[in-house]
């Protein structure tokens, strides 16, 4: 199945900016079609409050219920997407901007987090995935097109292996028994300094070497 992306609005990106809801969505994502009270067990919440933030992202569109498991005791919610995306600077201008602000830098928090976990607890992982885990980071000279047409190369690679973690989330695809749940981090941006070197602007040094 091809992956569901939602572009984020200002509308949408307003009710997304809240640690929660991220949460919830995260985990719908993640696991699959869900209630309020079995979100509320998995996220140590009330099922209150999850129901309410549940409604929330439902009426930005990021959930939908599930007409094949409700019942009139329990709502089941999927998520309507298994990707979101946002420009920031797209909002600058907008009453949106301070929630673009928030969202990255939850999103720079969680990851900082996430490599400082597996820092910490790589020891207890078999050689095998402390072999394929990767830390890699490059530099290169390029222009914005160029930054722009491998970042999207890249993504386009990762959606297709996004496919094979979909079909396994939903039961479409059977789950290897030595599978485990990975996350990958994708960063790209200009520099004026690289490992600690304050650098020359690009011309100025292509100048040096004019013969």
């Amino acid at each position: 199945m091809e992956p569901r992306r939602a572009d984020l609005d200002t509308d949408r990106l307003k009710a997304l900016a809240h640690p929660l809801r991220l949460r919830i969505l995260g985990a719908l994502r993640i696991s699959g079609p869900s209630t309020a009270s079995r979100l509320a067990d998995q996220l140590g919440e009330s099922s209150g409050l999850t129901s309410y933030h549940l409604r929330t992202l439902a009426a930005a569109g990021f959930v939908e219920e599930d007409p094949d498991r409700g019942t009139g005791r329990d709502r089941w919610w999927w998520a309507a997407h298994d990707l979101s995306s946002f420009q920031s600077s797209d909002f600058d201008a907008t009453d949106a901007a301070p929630a673009a602000a928030w969202l990255e830098a939850h999103v720079d928090r969680t990851r900082e987090r996430e490599m400082a976990t597996w820092v910490a607890e790589q020891g207890d992982w078999s050689q095998a995935w402390r072999d394929t885990a990767d830390r890699s980071d490059y530099y290169l000279l390029a222009t914005a097109d160029e930054l722009r047409e491998l970042t999207t190369s890249l993504h386009q690679i990762i959606q297709d292996a996004l496919r094979t973690t979909i079909a396994r989330r939903d039961g479409a695809a059977p789950v290897p028994a030595d599978a485990e749940h990975v996350r990958l981090h994708l960063l790209a941006f200009p520099v004026h300094e690289v490992a600690g070197v304050r650098v020359a602007p690009p011309t100025s040094g292509a100048a040096d070497h004019d013969d």
